[in-house]
């Protein structure tokens, strides 16, 4: 039997941002943020954590955006100084800070489970349905069956023939989902708080020098794979239900719109 949440739910917000922003725009995560603040009152969760990766000279934005995120109701907000780029050492990177957060979560009172979110991504519900409906329902699926791992709101319509009903609202990924098999993204992604930090500060710290080369959300996957005997653990509602939009573009403004 569903167990039904209310305020507040079981569930840490995790987000990741960064100074350097998207294609020069350094106000993304604010939209996010505020486009999540009108769909789900964030008191909803019970522990907020955000980390900003800060680029070396940009302490001034740092500042101003730990200011926007303890006004919004961030709880605790993590910083880390590093010269990282898209292109080079980003993996690596990422992959310290997100350590750094589990680590800081493992020793404070954090709740079961954890929603995952990068600084341009939000929600685009399909249904009449709200947002604490859907993490309610993603929270129970993960309760009652081990051997899943993680619910995600989906960013791209996946092939029909690569996924498998799982309930009334949500797939799981097929063995050929991609060339890789099931994989995760960092698309927002619902998990056990405990299944990320033993993947990242347990299984990945251990096989640091096999995987490091491997893009980072494939090690994500590979990580946690070891939690499970199931060959398809990763579920994700279908984008016709609810689905999540990027806007870290050029164009992040036009595309806002059509999502007001």
């Amino acid at each position: 039997m569903a167990t039904i949440y209310n305020n507040p739910l079981p569930l840490n917000l995790i987000f990741f941002t960064s100074t350097k922003g998207h294609f020069g725009h350094k106000d993304i995560y604010q939209h996010t943020l505020n486009h999540l603040k009108k769909q789900i009152n964030l008191e909803s969760f019970k522990n907020k954590v955000a980390h900003i990766k800060v680029s070396p000279s940009e302490q001034d934005i740092a500042d101003e955006m730990n200011g926007f995120l303890r006004e919004i109701g961030f709880d605790y907000v993590l910083m880390t100084t590093s010269d990282w780029s898209h292109n080079g050492n980003h993996g690596e990177e990422y992959t310290k800070d997100i350590q750094k957060v589990l680590n800081f979560m493992s020793q404070n009172d954090m709740s079961e489970y954890s929603l995952w979110m990068e600084d341009d991504y939000i929600f685009d519900i399909k249904q009449d349905e709200s947002l604490n409906f859907y993490f309610n329902w993603g929270i129970n699926a993960l309760k009652y069956n081990y051997d899943l791992l993680t619910v995600r709101f989906n960013l791209d319509i996946p092939d029909e023939s690569k996924i498998k009903k799982y309930d009334a609202l949500l797939y799981l990924q097929k063995k050929d989902y991609t060339k890789w098999g099931p994989t995760v993204t960092f698309q927002p992604c619902l998990y056990r708080t405990k299944d990320l930090w033993w993947a990242y500060c347990v299984f990945l710290k251990n096989n640091w020098e096999k995987l490091k080369h491997t893009h980072i959300e494939l090690r994500s996957g590979y990580s946690l794979f070891p939690l499970t005997n199931s060959p398809m653990p990763f579920a994700e509602f279908h984008c016709d239900i609810v689905k999540s939009v990027h806007i870290g573009t050029e164009d992040y403004k036009e595309i806002l719109k059509k999502y007001e």
